[in-house]
Parts: structure tokens; C-alpha cells; sequence
């Protein structure tokens, strides 16, 4: 590898740093966002150690299982400010690694402009996300350790990473529901990391409120899945836009239809490429599958996306080297992370669309192709 090759990695820390600096100085000046979500988190914290109930009426406030109040305490020990940051920090530390980490699959003559072109594009679609303190941030890093950790078969590690997910994020079952089918030695240790996750709040509270807070997040989590449509970056505003006003119902059943065909390309993959190329496949078909069927899915969520979208363009870029496929790539990108820029007013169908092609790009590559990326072929560490 040349002398620019061998300081590339050290240019995609770089990357990660000024974007840490910015995020860091952006805070200082405007601790108190008016979009910032922090403070739900705060008060739900709060509400819990009060013995109050966290969960308000609506679909919106506080929407979380109530372990993900308690993990949030450490940072409201902390002066406010300086609460505000770390929480920023630990989101986007853990997803620089979680980088990392599926970067070094790549080939040692690759991995160094690899992870450059994917901090760069992941980077690209967090800022949203990091500026407000949204938890899409911790998910996506979560979602890329569960992956790199299934792809190396550390199964304890996937299974608290996957456990986790589930904690600051329900919707986080989407990933649990396709990777513990896939590989069987993962689901008793899930299962036991599950079970120890459900039953933690037990010791923090008494049973009487434990078991109220659940039956309060059950109704709250009913209430806030039936949003008012036209205004999330979900299929649901996308078919909206094009004239189309599908019934609940209706909707229900495509995302069941497409949770099925999810799976089952999942399941395509494993069964032709093995590791760790399918368990990358996975994460990107979760990703997808949560971007277009949560009903709550938020123009800041596709941070969520971003990096799966930056994986598969550095490998059709640096590695395969097809033309139109990076061409393609490259434009879901900016439909994900630079959606704004095509219109004054807010659009909720433009993140979507770009999700819905990228869906289409997967399905191609896992029923057409033989060979895939050397990127996702063997496992082969970094030194």
C-alpha cells in the first residue's frame, strides 16, 4: 500500500473527529434546540425514579420500554450541558467503531478507502440525528455491532448488542426477528439476554409500578403506531404523494407481506454467500424494512439506513467497480441524506422513494448475483 493508502483510515478518524468538534461547538451555542429531544428522555427519567408514570396520552412523549429511562440516568447526574454532550458523543463514538468494525471485512489493499468513503456518506446522514440528540443515533450504532458480531459468531456479544436494541428502540425486534430464525446458536443466549433485559426494571421499582409502566408503554405503543399519515418519511407517505390513501388495514398487510419477503431474502442470502457478506445483506434488509413500514419512521431516522446505503456504494465503487450501480447507489444517498435540497417545503416521499430502490438493488444482488464483492466475501481482518 502506498503512503496515501496507509493514511487513509487516518483520514476517516480525522473525519469522525471534525464531525465531533462541530456536533461539540453546535451544542455549546445552542444547548437548549427547540427540535431537540433530550428533554422527553430527561423526564421520563425523572418520572421513574419519582414512581410516576412515564407514558402521556397521544402519540407523542416518551415511547420507549421503561429500561431505556433508566440507562439514560447516568446522564442526568451529569450538569446539564455537559449531559448534553456526552450523550452525543457516546452516540456517535459507538457508531464511528460500528464502522469500523464492517469496514476492516474489507480486503488490506481496500479497507483504508473504504472506511473513508463510508465515514464520509455515514457522516453525511447523522448530522440530523447527532444535532437534536435523537436515540437513532445509539440504534444505528447498535444495529452495526449486533451485524459485526453475528458475522464473526460471537453470540454473546450479538445477543446483548441485539437485547440492547430492543431497549433503546422497540422497533429494534425487526433486526431480533431476522437474525435469531437465521442462526441457532444466537437464539438461547437472546432469548436468556431478553428475558434478564425484561426483568430488570424489577430491580429499580417495585412490582405494582413495574407492571404498570408495562401496560401503560403496551397502550402507548398502540396509540403512537397509528400516527397521522402524510407526515413520516415511511411507503405510507410515499404512496400518499403519488395519490394513493391505503387503509390501515391494507397497510398492515404489506408490511406483513414485506416482512415475510425480508426474511426470506435474508434467509437467501445466508443459504448462498455465508459469512460475513450475509449478515451485511441482513443488516440492509432491516434497515430498509424499517424505513419503509415503521409508521413513525422521521426524516432524522434514515440515519438508521445511511450506513448500510455507504457499505454496499463502497463496494460497488472502490471493489466492483460498476459503473451504474454506483451511479445508483449514489443517487439513493442523496435522496436519503440531501432530500431537503430539492424542495423548499418539507417532503416526506423523497427518503422513501430512494429506500424503496435500494430494496429493489438488494433483491437483484441476492437473487442474480454468484460473486459478490471481494468487500463482503470472506472474513479477513485488518491487521
Amino acid at each position: 500500500m502506498d503512503a496515501i493508502g496507509r493514511r487513509l483510515p487516518r483520514y476517516g478518524w480525522w473525519l469522525w473527529a471534525a464531525f465531533l468538534v462541530v456536533l461539540t461547538i453546535t451544542v455549546v451555542l445552542d444547548p437548549v434546540d427547540r427540535r431537540d429531544v433530550t428533554p422527553v428522555y430527561r423526564e421520563a427519567t425523572a418520572r421513574w425514579w419519582a414512581r410516576q408514570d412515564l407514558y402521556s396520552p397521544g402519540i407523542h412523549g416518551f415511547q420507549y420500554l421503561p429500561q431505556s429511562a433508566i440507562l439514560f440516568t447516568p446522564v442526568t447526574w451529569l450538569p446539564f450541558l455537559v449531559g448534553e454532550e456526552v450523550w452525543r458523543w457516546l452516540g456517535v463514538l459507538l457508531l464511528a467503531w460500528g464502522v469500523w468494525r464492517l469496514c476492516r471485512f474489507a480486503g488490506p489493499t481496500v479497507i483504508a478507502s473504504v472506511f473513508l468513503l463510508v465515514t464520509a456518506l455515514t457522516v453525511a446522514t447523522a448530522v440530523d440525528a447527532a444535532q437534536i440528540g435523537q436515540a437513532n443515533l445509539l440504534f444505528s450504532a447498535l444495529m452495526l455491532h449486533a451485524t459485526a458480531d453475528v458475522a464473526r459468531r460471537r453470540w454473546w456479544a450479538a445477543a446483548v448488542s441485539l437485547s440492547l436494541l430492543v431497549v433503546v428502540k422497540p422497533f429494534g425486534v425487526v433486526m431480533v426477528l431476522l437474525v435469531a430464525p437465521l442462526h441457532e446458536p444466537v437464539r438461547w443466549r437472546l432469548a436468556e439476554c431478553l428475558t434478564a433485559v425484561l426483568a430488570s426494571p424489577f430491580l429499580f421499582g417495585t412490582p405494582s409500578y413495574v407492571l404498570g409502566q408495562y401496560r401503560m408503554f403496551v397502550s402507548k405503543l398502540m396509540v403512537s403506531s397509528r400516527p397521522d399519515p402524510g407526515r413520516w418519511a415511511d411507503l405510507t407517505s410515499l404512496l400518499w404523494a403519488a395519490g394513493g390513501h391505503p387503509s390501515e388495514a391494507t397497510m398492515t398487510g404489506v408490511r406483513l407481506a414485506l416482512a415475510v419477503g425480508a426474511l426470506a431474502l435474508s434467509w437467501k442470502a445466508v443459504r448462498r454467500w455465508g459469512e460475513p457478506r450475509a449478515s451485511i445483506l441482513t443488516l440492509a434488509v432491516a434497515t430498509t424494512y424499517l424505513m419503509l413500514c415503521n409508521p413513525r419512521t422521521q426524516e432524522n431516522s434514515y440515519v438508521i439506513l445511511g450506513p448500510a446505503v455507504a457499505l454496499f456504494t463502497a463496494s460497488a465503487l472502490l471493489i466492483d467497480r460498476h459503473r451504474w450501480q454506483t451511479a445508483l447507489l449514489l443517487a439513493v444517498f442523496v435522496g436519503i441524506g440531501f432530500h431537503r435540497a430539492f424542495s423548499v417545503h418539507p417532503n416526506y416521499w423523497l427518503q422513501p422513494l430512494a429506500a424503496l430502490i435500494f430494496a429493489g438493488y438488494l433483491a437483484y444482488n441476492t437473487l442474480t448475483r454468484r460473486n459478490h464483492a471481494e468487500f463482503m466475501a470472506e472474513y479477513r481482518p485488518a491487521a
